[in-house]
């Protein structure tokens, strides 16, 4: 009962930060290379790596609720559309340092390459438009 408690606590801080939206004071995580050099991304392999991972929780089609209470990410119930992480930099950032919450298929929480986050961040993105 108690393992299940702990992993809602990043799932509510997710829905709290796109809940409440950017704000004057709040700064997403950001993978944007210091040089402002534009971010080359593989969107083929985002989507092979969403599968691999994310899927685990999010869905094959990020409809969510799969596990853990994962939210969609796409669709008429998708979060991240007009969240503050409707952006290549903060949702990269955010998939880097907080996903998967848990191993799923040999990938560890927190394992992703900056590459990898930014792939997946783009075939996210391009599923919302």
């Amino acid at each position: 009962m108690k393992r299940s408690a702990v992993w809602l606590v990043p799932w509510l801080l997710v829905g709290l930060i796109v809940g409440c939206g950017p704000t004057e004071t709040a700064n997403p995580p950001s993978s944007t290379p210091s040089s402002n050099k534009p971010v080359v991304v593989n969107i083929a392999a985002g989507r092979a790596l969403f599968q691999h991972v994310c899927a685990y929780c999010h869905g094959s089609q990020g409809q969510g609720g799969v596990r853990m209470g994962a939210p969609a990410l796409w669709g008429p119930s998708g979060v991240i559309k007009g969240s503050s992480y409707d952006n290549q930099a903060a949702l990269a950032g955010f998939i880097q340092q907080y996903m998967p919450l848990e191993a799923v298929n040999g990938v560890n929480p927190g394992s992703l390459t900056t590459s990898q986050a930014n792939n997946v961040a783009a075939y996210i993105l391009q599923q919302n438009k």
